[in-house]
């Protein structure tokens, strides 16, 4: 742990600004990071302090990523593709390393997860704004990128989903609102996943709303409310289905997807995925051990959509839309596996302690790393890292103070 006091301060005030700007574009959060770094690992060196009794799976993870991630380059033909690669998941060593110097306090964490949903909900007003604009101009209201122009709708769904998730975790004492507040903001959010009209988006923003409906009944046990629940599900499916908007009516007309040996037309967000990922097949059929390597991913990728003759792929160097395929693809089954089971068992982990909040996180994530190479975007990066340590320290802080309690109980009955 660090011993300098101000250094603990300056890290403190930084984790908040780094949540707050993390839904912006700008490098703001990577400069905060940078800075958090430089000083826990100055503080470190100088005390000589054994920083790695504290590593987790999760950390172990983000440790091997960046470590095969490296080894990936030395067997690329584009070192300076793989290069600029991992330069973009120095994320996955300078965040653990963070966490593991820092003893970041409940209080701290909390603070920093509610200056989140602030940076969230400021980009949600900015877009609102710019929504109203476009309809007095168009007469339609704006959705995806018409609407979610800041930041790409399937990480900003994401946002808005978590922003909801932690104002249902942590209202309680909340800086910012009031009562009213409170629930007008869980509306103004949820309207936003909408608005965003990402397909993974808005269907892990159903399953959330479909898990509290649930919890909410084994709480209450009554049969009225199975009933109204039954007939809010009726109802909502049929107004889905009336109200069918063209990117989920897409999935119909894509769930039996021909295979071609050319792919010279137009096709919709679905369609253009699942070209994509018979293209990375034949690459994982290809290079099934190791694989591309870390710096021929794309390339291998765009001589595929060559020989398909897929423009729009070849136009836009697509990455593999898949993070489970963009990894096996890269590392093989030898290199990429192990990253997946030790993922995996960060997952388990988590349910083991009870740590729900990382669980919903990760099972969320996954969900999205289905349709998105998350992991490949400094958007996705940044927020699956920060927010995965973050949660695993506020839930090691919170059993902490418990057992700190309990032992402080014993030794009052003790006393007596």
């Amino acid at each position: 742990m660090l011993h300098n006091s101000s250094i603990i301060k300056i890290n403190d005030k930084l984790l908040a600004l780094s949540f707050l700007a993390l839904p912006f574009r700008y490098e703001i959060t990577s400069i905060c990071v940078f800075c958090m770094f430089f000083l826990s690992v100055f503080d470190v060196i100088k005390h000589k302090t054994n920083i790695f009794k504290k590593i987790n799976p999760t950390i172990l993870f983000l440790f091997l990523y960046f470590l095969i991630d490296l080894i990936g380059i030395v067997y690329s033909g584009n070192k300076s593709f793989g290069f600029k690669d991992l330069e973009s998941k120095m994320f996955f060593v300078l965040v653990p390393v963070i966490f593991l110097s820092n003893n970041f306090s409940r209080n701290i964490i909390s603070k920093s997860l509610k200056y989140f949903i602030l940076g969230t909900t400021i980009i949600l007003l900015i877009q609102y704004g710019f929504a109203i604009n476009y309809f007095l101009k168009h007469d339609s209201i704006p959705t995806y990128v018409n609407f979610s122009f800041y930041v790409h709708p399937t990480y900003y769904s994401l946002y808005l989903l978590f922003s909801i998730i932690l104002l249902l975790k942590l209202n309680n004492n909340s800086p910012f609102l009031n009562n009213c507040g409170y629930y007008f903001l869980l509306f103004v959010l949820s309207v936003g996943i909408i608005l965003t009209n990402s397909k993974a988006g808005t269907l892990s923003f159903i399953i959330f709303i479909i898990i509290l409906f649930i919890k909410f009944l084994l709480k209450q046990k009554k049969i009225y409310l199975i009933s109204a629940l039954s007939g809010l599900m009726i109802i909502s499916s049929l107004v889905f289905q009336k109200l069918e908007s063209s990117r989920f009516s897409e999935l119909k007309t894509s769930f039996h997807f021909p295979y071609q040996t050319e792919y010279n037309g137009v096709y919709n967000s679905t369609q253009i995925r699942i070209i994509i990922w018979r293209s990375v097949k034949e690459i994982m059929h290809n290079k099934p051990f190791f694989g591309t390597g870390t710096g021929d991913i794309k390339d291998e990728l765009k001589n595929e959509f060559i020989k398909i003759k897929f423009q729009n792929g070849i136009d836009n160097n697509y990455n593999c839309h898949n993070q489970f395929l963009q990894l096996i693809a890269t590392f093989g089954y030898v290199l990429g596996l192990p990253i997946l089971i030790i993922y995996g068992y960060s997952i388990y982990k988590g349910i083991k302690s009870k740590n729900l909040l990382f669980v919903l996180l990760n099972l969320f994530i996954i969900f999205n790393l289905l349709f998105e190479s998350m992991l490949e975007s400094k958007a996705g990066i940044e927020f699956i890292v920060m927010f995965s340590l973050c949660l695993l320290s506020y839930h090691t802080t919170k059993k902490s103070i418990q057992t700190k309690n309990i032992a402080k109980k014993h030794k009052n009955i003790a006393h007596i």
